[in-house]
């Protein structure tokens, strides 16, 4: 029996989006649910923190958010993940399977951004390249791009990849940027 257990692997985001497709309305609850907790959480810390308690309501809320909640980073790790699959839940209407947006998503994410986009005064470094800021008027090269990842170093806007990239400068949601990295392909 351990044997089969520990032979088991951890599910993706998109399969389990698969296997239950009408999730959606749970995930929402869910997702308030933590959201309502953290809250709660933030707000009985900060409260113990300013000293608006007395010593022993300090202690009894001490241990209670010992006890009854988990640490915040905790929830923060599940409402992050939550987050994702109601993305993915609300996926692209059609007849596309969560197995070929997953795998629609990977090869946008792999695009470099240096393909997609027109940038001006653009100057080769050894790792990358710096370029004028495409959000904002730019004289002097503030725009930098390595390994993929980029920043603006005046407007402060940063990123991972061509759909941050996308989504950043047309303002859009993320299955849009996927979309519009998909068909300019």
């Amino acid at each position: 029996m351990n044997k089969l257990i520990g032979n088991h692997r951890k599910l993706k985001l998109g399969e389990i989006c698969e296997a239950f497709p009408d999730a959606l309305p749970v995930i929402d609850r869910e997702l308030k649910r933590l959201e309502r907790e953290v809250k709660i959480y933030t707000k009985v810390a900060n409260r113990i923190k300013n000293g608006l308690y007395t010593v022993e309501e300090q202690d009894f809320g001490l241990m209670v958010l010992k006890e009854i909640y988990m640490r915040p980073d905790k929830r923060f790790e599940q409402i992050k993940q939550l987050r994702a699959m109601q993305r993915m839940m609300s996926k692209p209407v059609g007849d596309i399977s969560y197995k070929d947006w997953d795998e629609k998503v990977i090869r946008c994410r792999q695009i470099p951004i240096e393909t997609i986009y027109d940038f001006k005064g653009l100057k080769k470094t050894r790792r990358g390249f710096t370029s004028l800021c495409p959000f904002h008027q730019d004289e002097h090269a503030s725009f930098s791009c390595r390994d993929n990842k980029w920043i603006c170093f005046t407007c402060q806007k940063k990123g991972s990849g061509a759909i941050d990239f996308i989504m950043e400068l047309n303002n859009v949601s993320f299955r849009e940027a996927v979309r519009i990295l998909d068909e300019s392909k």
